[in-house]
């Protein structure tokens, strides 16, 4: 006959296998969408190229060049702002991944103590040194400091920075 104790053993582990799946699918959820974010906001620099200024014989250059950088302009804010936004959904992204981390780390403290698997990675990503096996790891170098959400970060702001200076550029040239 199952025990109180048992049940909430049961509970505690089945909760964790949830939490588990979740953190898999937010991670798998933040790399659609950075792969989202990247095929629009090349399909955006695609348009650039397209419509560069460019004189055309056969309307007047002045008209043409009007209203390329018009749309290079328009192209150019809409993709800055998408930047921006992904550079929210992001940051968004890694506090639920974080969450979902910490929640179960609590989980395998308060409950489920003979399992360490995230409370070990927790410490080996923060630079410890952990047995595995009975053998010392420990990460070093470029891989300790540099967090995957941090990175994911840096494409949007690479973007960012190629919008605005676009729009800087051609605002000028306009006026």
């Amino acid at each position: 006959m199952p025990t109180e104790e048992n049940e909430i053993a049961a509970n505690a582990l089945e909760g964790y296998r949830q939490l588990a799946d979740q953190l898999r699918h937010e991670e798998a959820l933040s790399w659609k969408r950075l792969e989202t974010f990247l095929v629009i906001s090349s399909a955006l620099v695609a348009l650039i190229g397209l419509f560069w200024p460019k004189p055309d014989a056969a309307i007047s250059p002045a008209v043409v060049e009007a209203s390329r950088i018009l749309l290079v302009i328009l192209i150019s804010a809409v993709g800055l702002l998408l930047s921006l936004g992904w550079i929210v959904v992001v940051r968004r992204s890694e506090a639920f991944h974080d969450f979902r981390y910490l929640q179960l780390i609590e989980a395998e403290a308060t409950h489920l103590r003979p399992i360490t698997t995230f409370s070990k990675a927790d410490d080996y990503f923060s630079g410890e040194t952990v047995s595995i096996h009975g053998e010392p790891r420990r990460l070093t170098g470029l891989a300790r400091w540099a967090r995957i959400y941090q990175l994911m970060s840096g494409v949007p702001i690479v973007f960012s920075l190629l919008w605005a200076t676009l729009l800087t550029y051609f605002v000028t040239t306009a006026c």
